[in-house]
């Protein structure tokens, strides 16, 4: 019983000691594979230049929403064989080469997955589910909380407070509404 006193200060310490260092790792790899995803986007919109290229993207551009979600989901897909290699020659000592191919998977991976979700974003949109959007009110009864609109139609909002309303759920399209406000929606897209 006093060993396992003695041990939860030494965890406390260490963990008070390494919480930061481990959040300053997190951040710091948020940030390179955010600087990655720009490199990349810029790299692989170049290769879409190319005539065979440019080809497959006009042709995934035109899959409807199943088979446009199963070829956003292939990188992932492709890649876990390599990822399960690299940790097999982490296991058996070759952590250097499974680490190396852990990061070549992931900087290809990230290429892939942002320029075919750029492609098939519209189309992805479509699938109710794809689009983030807010959950049912015990308060003020809601239970719309997401959807489609057909071409045409419009969807009032009643605001009987502070309301933010996103169109793709993405916060740069937001539109923020005050209180017995009735803003009326409907669907626009843009030419690519």
């Amino acid at each position: 019983m006093e060993d396992r006193q003695a041990g939860a200060p030494r965890r406390s310490i260490a963990k008070r000691l390494l919480m930061p260092v481990l959040i300053a790792l997190a951040a710091l790899l948020v940030f390179l594979e955010e600087t990655l995803i720009d490199f990349l986007s810029g790299l692989m919109a170049r290769l879409a230049r190319l005539p065979i290229v440019a080809r497959a993207e006009a042709w995934a551009a035109r899959l409807p929403p199943y088979p446009a979600m199963t070829l956003f989901l292939l990188p992932v897909a492709v890649l876990l064989p390599f990822k399960f290699l690299a940790l097999f020659l982490i296991a058996t000592g070759h952590a250097l080469t499974g680490l190396l191919i852990i990061l070549t998977g992931k900087i290809v991976g990230t290429a892939f997955s942002a320029r075919i979700y750029k492609i098939l974003h519209p189309t992805l949109a479509q699938l109710a589910w794809f689009v983030r959007e807010a959950w049912p009110s015990p308060s003020t009864f809601t239970r719309l909380t997401e959807g489609l609109l057909a071409d045409g139609e419009v969807l009032q909002v009643v605001s009987e407070g502070e309301l933010v309303i996103f169109g793709d759920g993405l916060e740069s399209d937001r539109l923020q509404v005050g209180c017995d406000c009735r803003p009326i929606m409907s669907r626009v897209f843009d030419e690519p």
